[in-house]
């Protein structure tokens, strides 16, 4: 008998939890690495600062905090949480969504800062995860779609937009489907009509302290001069697949940006 034979017997199973994951790949961080390899180790490692682990305490003020598991290789980053349906107790499918979607837009905006954009896809479905083993059906449909974002973003699955759907069925909080994809920041291009999860929109409000006078001018200033810095870049770049990359992230960064000044109009 060999030595995993008794670590892992045949009669034990696995157990499988139904999980929201995220597949996403760090667009440019191979070329950039080899330029600025502390920079990118220091990335990882802020991505995966809870050691693969899902994060689920109950606080001594009774609130209940709870954080997605990260597990990176190289430039690719799985993320998931636990969740469960259930329409008479919404929190719990609703309140490890926000925290999944919370740990996507910290990473899509701290690659931003260092000049990196994510691409990704979101799903959901049973899973299995530990500290070294990150499998499931989910996970390889995100895998699958990530290729299918071809742009810098992060698109929705059709298990993730399953599982959204029969949530919403069941009029959670009163909300409407519109008022979860407005909450949720789930918007959709003009260009193909694809879903994909607006991490800067849901940064702007997520965490609270992220919506102060200080913050909001911090990222609104961080949005102008990467706008400004691909503009740049999309008049060196020769490669067609590279700029339509940078296209789509320009109009992204525009849209956003467009959208801080008409709010700011309508507060004058």
């Amino acid at each position: 008998m060999t030595k995993e034979q008794k670590l892992y017997p045949e009669s034990q199973e696995f157990e499988l939890k139904k999980s929201f994951v995220g597949f996403v790949d760090i667009l440019g961080f191979s070329n950039l690495f080899p330029k600025k390899t502390q920079m990118c180790l220091k990335l990882l490692s802020e991505f995966t600062s809870h050691n693969g682990e899902h994060f689920d305490k109950l606080l001594d003020t009774g609130e209940r905090q709870i954080r997605a598991a990260a597990v990176c290789f190289s430039d690719n980053i799985v993320t998931s949480i636990p969740t469960i349906t259930n329409h008479d107790k919404p929190d719990l499918f609703y309140r490890p969504l926000i925290a999944f979607l919370h740990a996507l837009s910290f990473f899509s905006y701290r690659a931003f800062l260092n000049g990196m954009y994510m691409r990704g896809a979101i799903a959901c479905g049973d899973m299995y995860q530990t500290e070294s083993v990150v499998a499931g059906e989910p996970l390889i449909e995100a895998v699958r779609y990530e290729k299918v974002a071809l742009y810098p973003r992060i698109i929705l699955t059709p298990s993730f937009k399953q599982q959204l759907d029969l949530f919403i069925k069941g009029s959670p909080y009163g909300w409407s489907k519109k008022d979860i994809y407005t909450n949720c920041h789930i918007e959709q291009d003009e260009i193909d009509g694809t879903h994909y999860f607006n991490w800067l929109g849901f940064h702007k409000s997520n965490p609270l302290s992220n919506r102060s006078n200080t913050k909001q001018s911090e990222i609104i200033q961080t949005e102008i001069m990467c706008e400004s810095f691909i503009r740049k870049e999309i008049e060196k770049e020769k490669d067609l697949a590279t700029l339509q990359k940078l296209y789509w992230m320009k109009h992204f960064l525009e849209k956003s940006i467009s959208k801080e000044i008409i709010k700011n109009q309508i507060l004058a």
